[in-house]
């Protein structure tokens, strides 16, 4: 068997190279973008359901998992972060009294209520700010406006003191919560 060796032009060479070059940046950047690629949150925000039975907030996540949230309101309201990784509940514990909590979703699915109260945190800010103690609002009333991100909601936030008052709306930052 005789090998023929042909030279071939120094053109020709570089772009086989180039190709080779090419193709395999291509293929590496197709499986980089397929392990990287973010999970479609959205389906499984959708996946979230509540219930509200006897003062009960029952939260209801896939595959037949419950979780339990909260049971000392008369009503709530719960409105899930555009990640499902917050859920933000506008609960009424009086006739006059309605505050937001806050809660985090964990490892196993399930939420739980954010170790400082959010609505505390909340309404002591507001009274440092304009000046009043915190045990002297009366009808103290938050309500819940709109997600602004996954980790940014608005609020409102309603009361009366010294004859005055309090209507703000605050975009809050849960992450400075923790």
């Amino acid at each position: 068997m005789v090998i023929i060796y042909r030279k071939i032009p120094v053109s020709k060479k570089l772009l086989l190279l180039f190709i080779i070059f090419f193709s395999i940046l291509v293929l590496n950047t197709i499986e980089i973008t397929e392990e990287n690629k973010l999970p479609d949150t959205t389906q499984e925000v959708n996946k979230i359901t509540f219930s509200r039975e006897n003062g009960k907030l029952i939260l209801h996540i896939s595959q037949n998992r419950h979780c339990l949230l909260a049971t000392d309101a008369i009503a709530y309201e719960p409105y899930v972060s555009p990640y499902g990784t917050w859920i933000a509940v506008e609960t009424q514990l009086l006739s006059n009294l309605q505050i937001i909590r806050v809660y985090r979703k964990d490892m196993k699915g399930c939420y739980h209520v954010l170790q400082y109260p959010f609505s505390t945190k909340v309404w002591q800010k507001i009274a440092k700010k304009q000046g009043f103690i915190f045990e002297n609002v009366i009808h103290p009333r938050m309500q819940f406006i709109k997600w602004i991100d996954n980790e940014h909601l608005q609020i409102e936030v309603l009361g009366e003191v010294n004859d005055r008052s309090i209507d703000e709306k605050l975009v809050y930052g849960l992450i400075d919560t923790l």
